[in-house]
């Protein structure tokens, strides 16, 4: 008689697991374990117990601790175990070995719409366009049931709702909702452009790195322009005005602090935006390989940045909101009436447009 296939195991033998050397053709009689697996093998079990399986952080450590466990066992062995320890089946086993390691790369937006574990099943094996459909619902606000998630990755599209435009909604919530409508609308703007500068900046420092030439004219042709918009962009959109400002005055945009890293960026973009103020000759290079591209590294590619890219030297000393009214103060005072000149038409001369003229000797200025 044809031994009958355990259905089950080879579901399970079939999910993502942490690669290891693989026990599952070793004869169950013949696995033994070393005192230090045998060890990773009770920690899980503890950790099981006392895991739940009701938030999306749980689910994501649940599978991890049974992936865990899946990798030190052969696939009868590990079914056993599960019984033993856990008392769920194989099936739903894989289900959240599955999330751990298909869903990794939307762990933190998960779980910050708290999506609910049988929503999260209904995602395995889904497109990365379905699971951006999902998650753009959840991030609109939304709750959608397990009922809807199945539907929209089943290739039917986004949950129908009713088009509200945010610009009509009332009150706090829709001022919010405006809010983070253009603030998401800033922020692909600002990443836009900042697509286009690190290419360049990139190529310029691995140049810089080899010995080779970097003309700085060149570069400034490449990325000036949009490295001015991406500081604009970053400024209006993250530092918009200076906080306890006097009433009295303008508020204004403002800078982050230069002892951050984010501070950095905003400032290595300002500087980038203006390359007639670009570093002399002599600390281009320096600049290039030791601020701006460890800056841009930070904020395209998520890579810390080192120590010493935070230094700014001395600390500045604070301005404080009495400080700035003192100032109006004195200047109100020592303002000196005038009358406002008369314009006469012998005396008007039209502004020709805007022309920015640059004569640069390469040889001069290049790096």
């Amino acid at each position: 008689m044809a031994q009958r296939k355990n259905t089950k195991t080879e579901a399970l033998n079939a999910s993502t697991a942490i690669e290891v050397v693989s026990q599952s053709d070793i004869p169950i009689a013949e696995v033994v374990l070393t005192p230090e697996q045998e060890k990773e093998l009770a920690d899980c079990a503890e950790r099981l117990v006392a895991l739940g399986r009701r938030t999306t952080a749980q689910t994501y450590e649940y599978g991890e601790q049974l992936s865990k466990a899946q990798a030190l066992l052969p696939p009868k062995k590990f079914g056993q175990w599960l019984d033993a320890h856990c008392g769920i089946k194989t099936k739903t086993a894989k289900n959240y070995t599955r999330v751990f390691h298909e869903l990794a790369a939307y762990r933190v937006r998960l779980e910050k719409a708290a999506a609910v574990p049988a929503a999260m099943f209904a995602l395995l094996g889904a497109t990365d366009d379905a699971i951006e459909n999902v998650l753009a619902v959840y991030e609109d606000g939304k709750r959608p049931t397990v009922a809807e998630v199945k539907e929209m990755v089943g290739g039917a599209g986004k949950v129908e709702t009713p088009e509200v435009n945010v610009l009509d909604m009332p009150g706090r919530a829709g001022c919010l909702k405006v809010g983070q409508a253009r603030m998401r609308a800033n922020i692909d703007a600002f990443y836009d452009l900042l697509a286009k500068v690190f290419p360049y900046v990139k190529e310029a420092a691995e140049k810089i790195a080899a010995g080779q030439r970097v003309g700085k004219a060149e570069l400034g042709v490449m990325i000036e322009l949009e490295s001015r918009h991406a500081h604009d962009l970053f400024q209006l959109t993250l530092a918009p005005f200076v906080e306890g400002y006097d009433l009295r005055s303008a508020w204004r945009p403002t800078s982050l602090d230069k002892a951050t890293a984010w501070g950095k960026v905003q400032k290595v973009l300002l500087r980038l935006g203006n390359d007639d103020d670009w570093p002399t000759r002599g600390e281009f290079k320096t600049w290039i390989v030791e601020e701006v591209y460890p800056a841009l590294k930070f904020a395209v590619l998520g890579e810390a940045l080192p120590s010493n890219a935070l230094s700014t030297g001395p600390a500045e000393a604070a301005v404080t909101p009495d400080d700035v009214a003192g100032e109006i103060d004195n200047l109100e005072t020592s303002l000196v009436p005038m009358d406002a000149p008369s314009l006469q038409p012998d005396n008007v001369v039209a502004l020709a447009p805007r022309q920015k003229v640059k004569q640069k000797n390469a040889t001069a200025t290049d790096a």
